[in-house]
């Protein structure tokens, strides 16, 4: 961004939500209040690092590995909160607390029930973040 005072990468998403799944943050520019909002969220969480700097750092360590595959774990859905996207076995799909949203290019499919183990894609540190109050906006957001 031309006159940018940090480095800034240009990223854009469907959701916050879906931003989350893949291991980035609110901008501290452009989305301000979101930034801060986070910010204040992370630190009551109790998560590693003080600086944005560790916080990114944090953040990328717990979404890919150093061969660059996407780092995922495992956990009953019914113990997700919302917010949280999983793996299903037609793509990713968003939990909101209840049921799963298939995510594609073209926005949310209809929700689908689940139970059970489900592979988890969006970061352990943001999921401890949803666990303590923080909800990322979605493009359901009038349903989770």
């Amino acid at each position: 961004m031309p006159g940018a005072p940090t480095v800034y990468t240009a990223l854009f998403f469907w959701d916050e939500a879906s931003a989350f799944a893949a291991g980035h943050r609110p901008c501290g520019e452009c989305r301000h209040a979101d930034y801060q909002r986070f910010r204040k969220a992370w630190t009551a969480a109790d998560l590693p690092g003080s600086t944005i700097r560790e916080i990114d750092r944090a953040l990328h360590a717990a979404r890919v590995r150093r061969d660059r595959s996407q780092v995922r774990t495992e956990a009953l859905a019914a113990d997700l909160p919302r917010g949280t996207f999983i793996l299903l076995s037609g793509g990713p799909a968003l939990w909101d607390g209840e049921a799963a949203h298939p995510w594609s290019p073209e926005g949310y499919s209809d929700p689908r029930d689940v139970t059970g183990r489900v592979t988890v894609l969006t970061p352990t540190p943001l999921v401890t973040l949803f666990r303590h109050g923080y909800t990322p906006e979605s493009g359901i957001a009038d349903q989770i």
